[in-house]
């Protein structure tokens, strides 16, 4: 056949196939089981025309068209299948539960390290006043927020001041998270790991602080509500940094390129999952954990019902899936 008869007779069919893909969109159930059959038909010929033509014409132009008819069919043939907006997020979702699940020991680790912190600070304080200084804060301002938890004098926020609490806490706890993750990579684990401790220390200093009182509970009661999500995405974040520095440490029999980019992808949700949760908790910390409007009873429900809720998700969502997107691959 010369590139004239196939012109004449093969034209038709190119426009046809054309027809069809742009009918087809996103899926190919727009396409009844007829047309998906003449779809795949004419791709195989369209496929065949353009190697004969690409070796024997000298139009170009004809050879272009071709080219992008039987592209644009490759594309709509092999492109993944269109999935609801609904779907995405729940697929996405079964990525996040199942991460944690697989990557289990980088979160122990992390709320081991963060708790390891608290009893560890409060330890000492209580052993001897000499640990004083270098656990209580000397800034004036962190002096002014430990006597305030004391008093337990805080004033009722405006709308506002709820508002201006929100967006810092939904600017300043997210990056904090990002930060937690990014530096284990330079520095194999140990920066995420003593950014972790100085927040425990911290936290265990308050308590001990609070004991001296007779308000722990007052503590655990106002920080619980924002506290299971903000900490526990704190948590994400150092997992995710831990998952890093052990495709460094440990690589196995991979490369540390392959290794890392295996953990990268796990990484990659640890941090998303941090940022999503923080962000979750900066509206409760702004408008309903510290308003002393708030009864303790509901401060502690509502605290009660998100870990159940985190627990719930963590545990059970998208277990029973036959295969999740970025799980890690036995080395070969």
């Amino acid at each position: 056949m010369n590139e004239e008869t196939m012109l004449q007779q093969r034209g038709r069919s190119w426009r046809r196939l054309q027809d069809l893909t742009a009918k087809a969109g996103h899926s190919f159930r727009k396409l009844d089981d007829a047309e998906l059959d003449e779809f795949v038909r004419l791709y195989r010929q369209a496929s065949a025309d353009l190697a004969f033509l690409t070796t024997r014409s000298s139009n170009e132009s004809v050879v272009q068209y071709l080219n992008a008819v039987v592209g644009q069919a490759y594309s709509q043939l092999y492109r993944e299948p269109y999935r609801p907006w609904g779907q995405k997020v729940n697929d996405g979702l079964c990525v996040a539960a199942e991460t944690v699940r697989r990557r289990a020991w980088a979160f122990a680790l992390a709320f081991g390290i963060f708790l390891a912190a608290i009893f560890t600070s409060a330890g000492l304080l209580a052993y001897s006043d000499d640990y004083r200084d270098f656990y209580i804060p000397q800034d004036p301002g962190m002096q002014a927020s430990f006597e305030a938890w004391k008093s337990g004098d805080m004033d009722p926020r405006t709308g506002g001041e709820g508002v201006m609490a929100t967006a810092f806490y939904a600017s300043n706890n997210p990056r904090v998270s990002i930060i937690t993750n990014a530096v284990s990579l330079v520095s194999f684990g140990v920066i995420t790991a003593v950014l972790l401790w100085a927040n425990g220390t911290m936290m265990g200093a308050l308590s001990y602080e609070m004991v001296g009182v007779g308000r722990l509970d007052h503590l655990l009661t106002w920080v619980a509500p924002h506290g299971v999500t903000e900490i526990g995405g704190i948590f994400m974040a150092g997992a995710g940094g831990f998952v890093l520095a052990a495709a460094l440490i440990a690589p196995g029999r991979r490369s540390r390129g392959q290794a890392l980019k295996i953990a990268g992808k796990d990484a990659f949700v640890f941090a998303m999952l941090s940022v999503i949760m923080t962000l979750l908790a900066a509206p409760v910390e702004g408008f309903f954990s510290f308003d002393p409007r708030v009864p303790d009873w509901l401060k502690l429900v509502f605290a009660g019902a998100t870990l159940a809720g985190w627990l719930a998700f963590f545990i059970w969502f998208g277990r029973g899936r036959p295969s999740i997107e970025g799980a890690e691959q036995p080395a070969r």
